[in-house]
């Protein structure tokens, strides 16, 4: 079976998307679907759409989405479809809507993806205070994207019940098939004993808490120095490593704690250091204020790391309570975190426990082999006509 994979940004490259595209890819081909891939599309600079863009981003001081504009989606439309002319695909699979909105085909389509456009008015930065044309262009692109389309999968019921509610797509439509981690796994379970017997052994020495992300604010970092703060006021030896960012100006942090800032994961020096920081950590941390899929939970659990996340958007479908960690009310102050914390630690039998099933969640639920192959099953079905019940 064959598909055509269409993008706007070049999928074969694994730093597009922060691999997410690429990851995708390769997990519906080595499930035997055949790729055929319809990407990068051009931009197009239309000058009525840059001068709107200027008029409320620097006059009126909104957010603006000048790429979901209609005549930049009916561009990347037609390109597409020159494109799908010379493909031989039996199904056209999408990781994002933006180019299917306009999509003029006989073929079925399906759309994988994280989130609608509802979901993220007003929970990222950059789509809160949006001006009224980014709201009203974004709802439209969105609809006809989500209705142009066969099968769509989301890798949360957060993003899939938005799809539903807010766009009224038929549910026997919509699958929710999470997505993997964007890190190599190569650990057996072997390997994660060794990890955790190592952790267990240093639980009585210092606690290592780890988080990251990109942005200081949203991804929680804050929140995290407090529940490190919390502990210490405690009496528990801890430190708290943060990769990825470094805190706003006049920031004062204690001392245990240590600021990497960004790590690549596409070289191996930085893959081999966030490799050492997962594989000594003792907890995950992820406090943020604003995710979809955040691809950090699967890669934890691909070390038997526990997390503790903050619960909102997608973040429920990727951690169960007791199994890989648990996930707090937004709402909650870093002192509970902390509780949380100190009872699993005071019992080292159920630390050890809690890493090995973090580690055996993984492997069933979070990562690409399983979803490419939810994924393929899917789209099989799709394609020869017949209902699948997953």
């Amino acid at each position: 079976m064959k598909a055509a994979y269409v993008t706007q940004y070049d999928a074969q490259d694994i730093r597009s998307w922060s691999g997410t595209g690429y990851n995708l890819a390769r997990s519906l081909q080595e499930s035997g679907l055949e790729l055929n891939f319809i990407g990068p599309l051009k931009n197009t600079v239309n000058p009525w759409n840059v001068a709107r863009y200027v008029l409320h981003t620097k006059l009126r001081g909104k957010n603006d989405h000048p790429q979901r504009d209609p005549g930049f989606l009916r561009n990347y439309a037609r390109q597409a479809e020159a494109l799908l002319a010379r493909s031989d695909a039996d199904v056209i699979v999408a990781p994002g809507g933006l180019p299917l909105s306009y999509l003029k085909t006989e073929l079925p389509i399906v759309l994988w993806t994280d989130c609608t456009f509802a979901n993220l008015i007003n929970y990222y930065p950059a789509f809160s205070d949006l001006s009224d044309r980014s709201i009203r262009n974004g709802h439209d692109c969105e609809r006809r994207a989500l209705h142009n389309c066969d099968l769509l999968l989301f890798s949360s019921r957060w993003a899939a019940d938005s799809a539903i509610s807010d766009y009224g797509v038929d549910p026997a439509r919509v699958h929710v098939v999470p997505l993997g981690s964007n890190m190599p796994d190569s650990r057996s379970k072997v390997d994660v004993d060794r990890l955790v017997s190592a952790r267990v052994t240093r639980l009585s020495q210092r606690i290592t808490l780890f988080t990251s992300g990109v942005s200081w604010h949203r991804k929680g970092i804050d929140i995290a120095v407090e529940v490190l703060k919390s502990l210490n006021e405690r009496g528990i030896e801890a430190e708290l490593i943060v990769a990825g960012c470094h805190p706003p100006p006049g920031t004062t942090l204690p001392d245990n704690v240590r600021l990497l800032g960004f790590i690549p994961k596409d070289s191996q020096q930085g893959l081999e250091q966030l490799i050492e920081i997962y594989s000594s950590a003792h907890f995950f941390l992820l406090a943020t204020r604003a995710d979809c899929t955040p691809m950090v939970l699967a890669e934890a659990g691909s070390f038997g790391l526990p997390c503790l996340a903050a619960d909102t958007g997608g973040i429920a479908s990727m951690v169960q309570d007791g199994v890989n960690g648990w996930i707090f009310n937004p709402s909650r102050n870093a002192s509970e975190w902390a509780d949380r914390i100190i009872e699993v630690i005071s019992l080292p039998d159920d630390y050890a426990k809690l890493c090995r099933s973090s580690y055996e969640h993984y492997r069933k639920n979070l990562t690409w082999v399983r979803a490419g192959e939810k994924a393929f099953t899917l789209i099989r079905g799709l394609v020869e006509g017949r209902r699948v019940w997953i």
